[in-house]
């Protein structure tokens, strides 16, 4: 009978600490894919960086950067190869802080950022402009990302 009295409460203890313990997995899981997230995102801002300083041409795509030049076919099928990177990679940006995560305010203010890298891209570049403007006609990209780049170039015009 004592044996019997003591099963609840260990049975009680074990479900708090059961809960607590999965509570605290829960946001030690958060915190981490964010931090991966962050520095996978990082990651690929670099290597943007990198293939504007190895490939100057790349400049091109920004409209000041282009002004009276002319575009031979190579360099506008290397312009419109590396809008198609930039795109892919906003995309998966996009689907984290949309569809992968609930925003913080933290995770809000990097969305923001990003948001008006897109935006700059998008206000600066004619070419860039162009190629958004196929690439949002086909379905290489969910339909809410798409939607949002449309929303974007309706800002830019």
């Amino acid at each position: 009978m004592e044996s019997q009295a003591l099963l609840l409460p260990v049975t009680a203890l074990s479900l708090v600490h059961s809960v607590l313990f999965t509570a605290i997995l829960y946001r030690f899981n958060r915190t981490n894919l964010r931090t991966a997230a962050r520095q996978e995102h990082r990651r690929s801002l670099t290597e943007i960086d990198l293939l504007l300083l190895e490939h100057e041409d790349l400049w091109l795509l920004w409209d000041d950067y282009r002004a009276g030049a002319t575009l031979d076919a190579r360099q506008r099928m290397r312009l419109q190869g590396f809008v198609v990177l930039v795109l892919n990679i906003y995309e998966g940006v996009y689907a984290f802080y949309h569809h992968t995560i609930r925003q913080d305010a933290s995770d809000r203010a990097l969305w923001q950022k990003w948001d008006l890298m897109i935006g700059g891209l998008v206000r600066h570049s004619s070419l860039a402009r162009t190629i958004l403007a196929e690439q949002t006609q086909r379905h290489s990209y969910a339909d809410d990302f798409r939607a949002y780049l449309r929303g974007k170039l309706a800002e830019a015009d």
